[in-house]
């Protein structure tokens, strides 16, 4: 979601969480991590560091945190 003011860094609204969350959930269901896992811990510090980057698409985010998920060795593919 582009804004057309300058926010704090870390400042989140109820939009952005929203998104936040959708590919929280996508991401752990898509590499079967347990949401109370280190796994989906790690992968929550990969999100916010993103979005606290400016990174804020939805789309972008999902394919970026992939790439994170796919060259991390504590992440594998499960099937």
């Amino acid at each position: 979601m582009k804004r057309s003011i300058t926010l704090p860094k870390g400042v989140a609204y109820p939009d952005d969480l929203a998104v936040l969350e959708r590919v929280f959930q996508h991401l752990c269901e898509e590499h079967d991590i347990s949401s109370s896992s280190a796994e989906a811990e790690d992968l929550a510090q990969a999100m916010m560091s993103l979005f606290m980057a400016g990174v804020d698409d939805e789309g972008e985010m999902v394919e970026s945190l992939r790439i994170y998920l796919q060259r991390s060795s504590r992440f594998e593919r499960r099937k």
